[in-house]
């Protein structure tokens, strides 16, 4: 007695529910309503899956700065240079936030169409980080007063003045801070939609409303756990820097740090993000 054939459908069809999963589990948002550990071990499951592609994407940039800085070329020292040097980590950023936006929605990516297709976005994007920095001055005011009136050497206030003023620069900075809460997710709005920088700033000021406090409790919390993460790096660099005094521990710090943060730190906050929406 001949065979049953299976029917092709049947035969595929296990392995395109296992795709299918596979990009869910990608795709998936965090609820706004989870506790911050549990985003930020997503955001650490993100990283280990696309580390390869992340390094890649980062070290082109930061790879030559760092051989350049050994060889003894001071980078800092040529003006040209420099606006060379912010241009290309801007571009970096740029193809980091693009890559990132693309892995989680389930979508491959390359290192060139990071790079190529990121780089449409740079004069919006450049827009909507001017907007944010006219929102941060306030905060930036508030700076002014703490660094030139308490913290600074040789200063005759006393106490209780100081802390009136400190009381002033913390009241100062406050509107700051909601400003940029509630707009900092504008730069993942340009990148999902065709809004321009001042609409994406109102759509982000519209995702956050009700929800200053809870954003800037995930925030804090990013904050503290990237410190956590980062704490034996610095505890090894920093020691045979000053030990040696060889430059090469400063830059292996700084591009490690840049390597662990940058990435994290955009895995977090899209996640974040596609909770709000």
């Amino acid at each position: 007695m001949p065979r049953a054939k299976k029917s092709p459908d049947k035969a595929k069809s296990p392995s395109k529910n296992r795709a299918k999963k596979t990009v869910a589990a990608v795709a998936a948002p965090a609820s706004t309503k989870s506790s911050p550990w549990k985003l930020f071990k997503q955001s650490l499951r993100d990283y280990r899956t696309n580390w390869r592609l992340i390094l890649k994407l980062m070290l082109i940039i930061t790879a030559p700065v760092a051989i350049l800085s050994n060889l003894g070329l001071d980078t800092t020292g040529d003006s040209t240079f420099s606006a060379y040097l912010a241009f290309a980590q801007l571009c970096m950023n740029v193809a980091l936030i693009y890559a990132i936006i693309e892995l989680l929605n389930g979508r491959s990516v390359s290192v060139r169409q990071a790079y190529y297709k990121g780089s449409a976005m740079l004069v919006r994007l450049a827009l909507v980080t001017l907007l944010l920095f006219f929102m941060a001055v306030f905060l930036l005011i508030s700076g002014v007063i703490l660094a030139y009136g308490i913290i600074a050497p040789g200063t005759q206030l006393t106490a209780v003045e100081q802390a009136l003023l400190a009381v002033l620069a913390i009241a100062i900075a406050i509107p700051s801070v909601v400003l940029l809460i509630r707009g900092v997710f504008a730069i993942y709005v340009l990148f999902e939609t065709e809004q321009g920088p001042v609409q994406a700033v109102r759509t982000s000021r519209q995702l956050t409303k009700g929800r200053v406090l809870v954003t800037l409790g995930r925030l804090l919390a990013l904050v503290g756990f990237l410190l956590l993460l980062i704490i034996l790096p610095i505890l090894i660099l920093v020691p045979l820097q000053i030990a040696t005094q060889w430059i090469v521990f400063t830059m292996l710090l700084q591009a490690a740090t840049s390597l662990i943060v940058l990435p994290i730190t955009n895995f977090y906050l899209y996640r974040y993000y596609q909770g709000l929406k």
